[in-house]
């Protein structure tokens, strides 16, 4: 969660996890795929 926090840049991880706690699980899968491909990107 702190590695999200810092990506997203949110001043704690209680606002990201209060910012995405409301996502559904195929939204939660869409975001790591996406996470995942902009990762690899940068190595």
């Amino acid at each position: 969660m702190k590695t999200v926090q810092r990506m997203l840049g949110h001043a704690s991880a209680a606002m990201t996890l209060d910012t995405s706690s409301d996502l559904f699980d195929d939204d939660l899968d869409a975001v790591s795929d996406i996470l995942d491909r902009a990762r690899s990107r940068s190595i």
